[in-house]
């Protein structure tokens, strides 16, 4: 039994397009990521300003 969503081109190709910031990340060339090794991108955790969660 085939997939009703895959049915047509168009739901196919709607299903699996992506915004443009993701194109554009994908589309970047990306250096490998060893155990150990840290993403040039990061964010140190402690730089950022505090989270504070309440209940509503």
């Amino acid at each position: 039994m085939v997939c009703p969503c895959f049915s047509n081109g168009a739901t196919h190709q709607a299903l699996l397009a992506q915004p443009n910031f993701v194109r554009e990340l994908l589309a970047r060339p990306a250096a490998p990521i060893y155990r150990g090794g840290t993403l040039d991108e990061a964010i140190d955790p402690d730089s950022l300003p505090p989270v504070h969660i309440s209940a509503a």
